[in-house]
């Protein structure tokens, strides 16, 4: 008959004594405050010429035909939308030209 072998195991904890202590964190050591120089004293930043201003109306956007044409249709559907659809088309298309005319020019 064999013997059994019994295998002893070393404890995987090792005491507390004698691991390192952790070292002690290192402080930022406080550096000089260097004074700041009056804002009084720091130079204004140069202007610009101011832009020319138009007398009158701004320049309106110049359309393109197909940008117009698209504008008109917006226009009058709003117009047509205004009046719950009961107006004749054609007027509110005519109503939306003489809109976008005056908005952007002919």
């Amino acid at each position: 008959m064999a013997a059994k072998k019994t295998a002893t195991k070393k404890s995987a904890a090792k005491p507390a004594a004698s691991k390192k202590a952790p070292a002690p964190k290192k402080t930022a050591e406080a550096k000089p405050v260097t004074a700041r120089k009056p804002a009084a004293a720091e130079k204004p930043a140069a202007k610009k010429p101011a832009a020319k201003k138009s007398a009158g109306k701004k320049a309106a956007p110049k359309l393109t035909g197909e940008d117009r044409y698209l504008a008109i249709q917006e226009a009058a559907y709003y117009i047509a939308e205004k009046s719950s659809f009961r107006r004749d088309s054609h007027d509110c298309w005519v109503e939306a030209e003489a809109q976008i005319a005056k908005r952007y020019g002919k």
